[in-house]
Parts: structure tokens; sequence; C-alpha cells
């Protein structure tokens, strides 16, 4: 993440609250990056849960509601992409945006990641992280209907 104290993200991006009350699951090895980028979402007005393996996440999501999952793909034991699909299962109509420091085109070569996959490269601006995650949001309801994601006007 680039800026200090998790760059310009105030509550001039949570006019419009893009993630607001949306539960996320935020995976990544790295605790410092994991905990600034809880701390951007939670201002964004998400609600944040945290793992710092795939077995971790795997247990929460297995526990209780996840609307967007933000994932790291390079981690020890499993990746990403393992995580995603593990997730995915549990909960099928998931956002899911992957993070990395390896560009795109290296996990797209190496057939760890779709071309389509939405995925933010390290170190990203909170306005642009921000920004996938809602983008994510809105396939997912675009998706999975209202009542997936608990809205009261569904029948």
């Amino acid at each position: 993440m680039s800026g200090a104290g998790g760059g310009g993200l105030s509550h001039a991006q949570g006019d419009g609250v893009p993630l607001a009350g949306v539960a996320i699951l935020v995976v990544d090895d790295d605790r410092i990056l994991r905990c600034a980028v809880v701390r951007l979402l939670e201002r964004a007005g998400a609600r944040v849960r945290q793992a710092a393996h795939g077995d971790e996440a795997v247990g929460l999501a297995a526990s209780g509601p996840v609307d967007l999952l933000l994932t790291d793909m390079e981690m020890p034991g499993r990746d990403g992409a393992d995580v995603a699909l593990a997730i995915a299962t549990l909960c099928p109509r998931v956002g899911i945006v992957f993070m990395s420091g390896t560009s795109r085109a290296r996990h797209v070569e190496n057939g760890r990641l779709a071309d389509a996959a939405r995925l933010v490269e390290k170190p990203f601006v909170p306005e642009v992280l921000v920004g996938t995650l809602a983008a994510a949001l809105a396939s997912a309801r675009a998706t999975a209907g209202p009542a997936r994601l608990g809205d009261p006007a569904a029948p």
C-alpha cells in the first residue's frame, strides 16, 4: 500500500460508502500489510475479518458469511488461487480480488490466475484497492441477486 497512514482515503471515499456493511475476508501472510488493509477497509465501512494463511481463511469462511475475498497470491502453504477455490466452494457467490507483488502477466503465464481475474499489484493506492473491491462486489451482487447479500427487499 502506498502513502502514509493508508493514503488519501477518508470520508470523501465513504460518502458513497461503497463497502458499507460488506463482509470482507483479508488474507495475507504479511502482518503489517494485512493490518493496514484491514484499517483501510474498515474506514471504507466494511466488516473485516483477517487471516494470516490459507487454512485460517477457509476456517473463517466456513464460520460466517463472506461477500468479498481479498487474498495475497503468494503465501506459504495454500497460495491465493487455492484459497480462492476453497472459499468459492463454501461461498459460491463471493467476489474475489487478488493482490500480489508479482505482475499479473507472470501469474497468468504460470497458470495461477485467469486473465479475467481481478488483481491489484502491490504497492497499491488505497482508492484503487477500494474501487477494485467495489467492482467485484457489484459483479457478485449482479450474479447473486438480493437474497444472497441479505437485502431486506428480497422476496
